[in-house]
């Protein structure tokens, strides 16, 4: 089996599956190669599962670049030795002021990178890790320019809320007592205005459990 994706997709009917393959345009004139393709369309028709191939041409060169520079944000010495948490609170930090300014990506990451001390270049691979995550969304059809403004076209708000909600220094609003073994808020006001997000939060928590 050669299949290189198997995707889960909900659009609005109901969650299904589809099945991928990535082959160039030549490797289809290969008989040994079209033989093993005929093996994988019948193993996913009698799965009852969606499968074709794709080819280079079906993909858009400026999407394919774009993506490409979608890393794994552990691969980069700034962030191995990071923890998760950490780089979640950076980068909806980034986010904030990427969202409030006209100017271009690559100043304001290296503007980032200064004043949280990290080595220069390391908020831009933030920016990407936002993009990765879905945190924000862009057209992807459309070439990243650093050196422009950032054009985005939607925010996951929840990841925004979660993100904030992680920032509040913790002990200005909730009280750990270690006799009673209890949590006890100590800034109802505070409080109040997060609420609905920790809800928010523990319900879809809930629900991937």
């Amino acid at each position: 089996m050669t299949t290189d994706f198997l995707l889960t997709l909900d659009k609005g009917k109901g969650v299904f599956e589809v099945a991928r393959t990535i082959k160039m345009k030549e490797e289809l004139l290969n008989e040994r190669v079209l033989e093993k393709l005929e093996i994988e369309r019948e193993y996913w028709q009698r799965r009852d599962i969606d499968w074709s191939i794709v080819t280079e041409e079906e993909i858009p060169k400026t999407m394919a670049r774009n993506i490409n520079d979608y890393y794994d944000i552990r691969n980069f010495d700034s962030f191995s030795e990071m923890n998760g948490q950490h780089i979640e609170d950076l980068a909806m930090a980034l986010l904030q002021q990427l969202i409030h300014t006209e100017k271009s990506i690559r100043i304001v990451t290296s503007a980032f990178d200064k004043e949280v001390h990290l080595p220069l270049g390391s908020s831009l691979t933030l920016f990407y890790h936002l993009l990765a995550q879905k945190i924000i969304k862009i057209n992807i059809l459309e070439p990243i320019n650093p050196e422009q403004p950032i054009g985005i076209d939607s925010i996951n708000e929840f990841a925004v809320k979660a993100g904030e909600i992680r920032m509040i220094h913790i002990n200005q609003v909730f009280q750990y007592s270690s006799n009673s073994r209890r949590i006890r808020v100590i800034d109802i006001q505070e409080f109040q205005k997060i609420k609905p997000y920790l809800e928010e939060y523990i319900s879809k928590k809930q629900k991937n459990i």
